[in-house]
């Protein structure tokens, strides 16, 4: 079957840069970061799949752009095992997260 592919899908209101820069060129991991597009860093790294959401973005709008995203990235990504960072920034009392997600949708997105 090949070698095992990885995904590192990273839901840290920051996007994952270091990620996106260590795997860059690495067609064994697919890197998948959802996060606030105006958050640090200020210079993003491209990610084989990047979703920049705006400020105040609340749970139903983030969980729906969580889904699609993974919709589109499982075919890509043809991955055997997964990384998950979750990131606890996204919850709306965050006061630098910049989103707006509530525990209950935080425990949906995991």
């Amino acid at each position: 079957d090949g070698p095992l592919r990885a995904i590192v899908i990273d839901c840290d209101v920051h996007q994952g840069n270091g990620t996106a820069a260590i795997f860059r060129g690495d067609d064994s991991v697919f890197t998948l970061s959802l996060h606030g597009a105006k958050n640090f860093p200020f210079n993003k790294e491209e990610s084989d799949l990047d979703v920049a959401l705006p400020e105040g973005t609340r749970d139903d709008a983030y969980l729906s752009a969580l889904q699609e995203a993974l919709e589109v990235a499982r075919p890509r990504a043809r991955a055997g095992f997964a990384v998950y960072l979750s990131g606890a920034d996204a919850w709306e009392g965050d006061r630098l997260g910049k989103l707006g997600l509530t525990r209950a949708g935080m425990a949906e997105r995991d």
